[in-house]
C-alpha cells in the first residue's frame, strides 16, 4: 500500500489516523493532549494510574534497566 492510500488496514495508518484524546494531566493537573497512561508509585502498597501529558511524560519516565 502506498502512504497516501487511508484505506489500508495496517496497524502505522491505523496509529496516525487516531484521534487525540484531550485529558488532565496526573502530574501537572492542565488540560492536555495525554500520551499515555503512568502509574505512580507512592509506597510499595499504593499506587494509582493516571493520564499523562507529553511534557510530563519526557521529564518523569526512566527506562527499566534489568539487573
Amino acid at each position: 500500500m502506498a502512504w497516501y492510500n487511508i484505506n489500508s488496514q495496517d496497524s502505522v495508518t491505523a496509529e496516525t489516523l487516531e484521534k487525540i484524546r484531550t485529558e488532565r494531566c496526573g502530574f501537572c493537573g492542565q488540560e492536555k493532549p495525554v500520551r499515555n497512561r503512568m502509574k505512580i508509585y507512592f509506597s510499595e502498597f499504593e499506587m494509582a494510574e493516571k493520564p499523562v501529558c507529553r511534557d510530563c511524560y519526557v521529564q518523569n519516565s526512566k527506562k527499566a534497566i534489568a539487573t
